[in-house]
């Protein structure tokens, strides 16, 4: 037999029982009383004015938190309650109050965590895994390198800040990347993935939705519905487009010196209102590419020259610009690969408008 230490039966030690007491001064008619740490029900004294009460004729006090006189008590009444709690780590179903845990809390069934607005979680360590296949639904992640080694579905926004590593990736609301991301498998995107053009590239084998920033990829395959989102340069080593390509023309502000800016697209369309002196071709791509672009030219009877401002030559076959009948509709197509040095063009002319 365990050493009782002369005790027959449940020795003191056995179980600590905790004391909770809260006494109560109204200061007018008052007959329910709120026990701030709560009680057990059956576990709890009563006394008015010294007097202990009795259970059912004098109060109640069944909820746990609650105490309810039966005859109210009044100003200059001195009401006290007294709970008996045992403490018993086997049979532990609920806490009013707070509760701490020293060492570690293993869980064997499901834990329900509900947390209050403003709550604030905070671990020891910098990593948090979990074993086995939870699921967890979450809304925004910030984090400064995140690692999915499978199929990753957000419907909130994904915001990370250092190299991101994912297999497939799921994503019903915006992503931003401040950091490079790499994608070992596909890209599923509904709202739209931004990579800052300073430093986010995105690497993935294919695009199912818009992507906005430098991406990059062997045998990138963009294959979403609408791919304007596709804005900053980047470097593809081969893209194959399942649809239609689509691309917005510009409009050309009209004057006698008209500005195509080459950064915004490859087809320009001018409505002429007066003679056209000299073009400026503004931002070529550099030296190392070679680019084409389209003017469509309504001339309305207007004259146009093919010098350019300030630098740059347009050369033509046979050295012969073409003629341009008036209240017509034109076509010039222009190439340059030496960084818009010298423009080589050709001219599909006299549509009627």
């Amino acid at each position: 037999m365990a050493d009782r230490s002369g005790y027959i039966g449940r020795a003191p030690g056995d179980s600590s029982v905790i004391i909770a007491r809260q006494t109560f001064e109204p200061t007018g008619i008052q007959t329910d009383f709120t026990f701030a740490s709560g009680y057990t029900p059956g576990y709890i004294d009563v006394y008015l004015n010294g007097s202990r009460l009795i259970v059912a004729s004098d109060y109640t006090a069944t909820d746990g938190s609650v105490v309810g006189l039966t005859t109210n008590a009044i100003n200059g009444d001195v009401l006290e309650c007294v709970a008996y709690k045992a403490f018993n780590l086997g049979s532990i179903d609920s806490a009013a109050g707070n509760f701490t845990v020293g060492g570690d809390l293993t869980v064997n069934g499901t834990s329900n965590l509900t947390l209050g607005a403003g709550t604030s979680v905070s671990y020891a360590t910098t990593s948090f895994g979990l074993e086995g296949t939870p699921n967890i639904a979450v809304g925004d992640i910030t984090g400064v390198a995140v690692t999915f080694s499978g199929a990753a579905d957000f419907n909130g926004a994904l915001d990370v800040d250092g190299h991101t590593e994912l297999d497939d990736v799921n994503v019903s609301g915006a992503s931003t990347f401040a950091g490079a991301a790499d994608f070992n498998g596909n890209v599923y995107v509904g709202t739209g993935i931004t990579m800052y053009a300073s430093s986010g590239i995105v690497s993935a084998t294919a695009f199912y939705g818009d992507v906005t920033g430098d991406v990059s990829g062997s045998a990138a395959t963009v294959t979403g519905a609408v791919q304007s989102g596709i804005t900053s340069t980047g470097t593809l080593t081969t893209i194959s487009i399942d649809g239609p390509y689509k691309q917005k023309h510009v409009t050309i502000s009209p004057s006698a010196t008209p500005e195509v800016d080459l950064s915004l697209g490859n087809y320009f369309t001018l409505t002429q209102n007066a003679a056209v002196t000299s073009w400026t071709f503004s931002n070529p791509p550099g030296n190392t590419f070679s680019f084409s672009f389209v003017v469509e030219l309504e001339n309305g009877g207007h004259a146009t020259a093919w010098s350019l401002s300030p630098s740059g030559t347009v050369e033509w076959p046979a050295a012969t610009p073409p003629t341009l009948a008036a209240s017509k509709t034109h076509l010039i197509i222009f190439t340059t690969d030496d960084g818009g040095n010298k423009y080589r063009a050709s001219s599909i002319v006299d549509y009627t408008t």
